[in-house]
């Protein structure tokens, strides 16, 4: 009798085997139901597109791997990305290359890597996460962030842009600059930041900076939110796009304002010697020309601000154009020039 337990107890262990087998983890397409309906993907500020390559996202997330014990995967609130489907949520932790889906409370992580899929998908806004990571910019905004008035300087690196927000001069140490929402509309990004008084501090002037990475170069328009004596205040704050090679920034005027007979400019300059033109012209006759020394020469950024008067615009749009000479052979080089408009007095 005693022998005949061992063909019963191999048949029911093969049964459990086969159970287990059917029980098995699902995988990330069939466990959250992201066929069921159209895909698509967003940001954790809600911006979402939808997916036209739906198909080959679902069969990477079909071979995407469990992991039992991610000890890197961040939580599902920290993605960068998030994909809907129907009711379902899937989140993409891009830093870690992790796939999350939340189930009746469980956590369920799953190895893949899609940052070439989600390359393709047009219209997606580019990620802006706080922070960035470039020494040289980090020692230039020391200078630059000392503005009397909000401001915002966007960096060019690469494919990706590093977006300094300025809040310029300020009575009291300890302001906090916290990013509060980004929405995006025909390609073009608005970033809100809202600017947290200190309860007590010092009464020293400072010049509160929150510095941010997109990982795409896109259009930004930045608004600061500020505590206002009957609700918040929304300032917005002129964007100066810095190319890798820039020698000048102009914060003001700003690209397409309309200029007036007699016009304040302020900026930064990294030029040898300190020294530079600047001229005003409507496309057919120079308005006003005049010689500016900044405060420092390169390779410091000195400030320079300024007064210069126009004459008459004999048409509508024009360009403030910033010259310096070659020291080597004396050639004009045009380091920047803004497009503007006339009209006003």
């Amino acid at each position: 009798m005693r022998g005949n337990k061992w063909p019963l107890l191999l048949i029911a262990l093969l049964v459990l085997s086969i159970f287990a087998t059917g029980c098995g983890a699902k995988d990330l397409v069939s466990l959250a139901g992201l066929d069921k309906a159209d895909l698509y993907v967003g940001d954790r500020y809600g911006n979402r597109v939808k997916v036209d390559n739906s198909q080959e996202f679902l069969a990477a997330f079909k071979s995407a791997k469990l992991v039992k014990d991610p000890k890197d995967a961040r939580s599902e609130v920290e993605a960068e990305y998030v994909f809907y489907s129907g009711e379902s949520k899937v989140y993409y932790d891009a830093q870690g290359k992790y796939l999350i889906f939340i189930d009746k409370g469980n956590k369920n992580v799953y190895s893949a890597d899609i940052d070439a899929l989600l390359a393709q998908v047009s219209g997606l806004p580019p990620v802006v996460t706080a922070g960035f990571q470039d020494d040289e910019i980090s020692e230039w905004l020391e200078t630059m962030s000392q503005v009397d008035r909000p401001v915002a300087l966007l960096f060019k690196r690469g494919d990706q842009a590093i977006l300094a927000v300025m809040a310029g001069q300020r009575p009291r140490e300890g302001y906090k600059m916290n990013l509060e929402n980004v929405s995006c509309s025909a390609g073009e990004l608005t970033v809100d930041i809202r600017l947290v008084p200190p309860e007590a501090g010092a009464e020293v002037v400072s010049y509160p900076v929150a510095t941010f990475t997109l990982s795409k170069f896109a259009d930004v328009n930045v608004r600061l939110i500020e505590p206002g004596t009957s609700g918040d205040d929304l300032i917005p704050a002129p964007v100066s796009v810095v190319e890798e090679d820039q020698n000048i920034v102009l914060l003001w005027p700003e690209r397409g304002s309309i200029l007036t007979e007699r016009v304040r400019m302020t900026g930064f300059a990294s030029i040898f010697e300190a020294n530079f033109i600047v001229e005003v012209e409507d496309g057919h006759n120079v308005l006003g020309i005049k010689q500016v020394t900044a405060s420092e020469g390169a390779p410091g950024w000195g400030r320079f601000d300024f007064w210069i008067d126009l004459e008459p615009a004999t048409s509508p749009y024009g360009t403030i154009i910033f010259v310096t000479y070659s020291a080597k052979d004396g050639s004009r080089v045009e380091e920047l020039m803004v497009p503007v408009g006339f009209g006003g007095k």
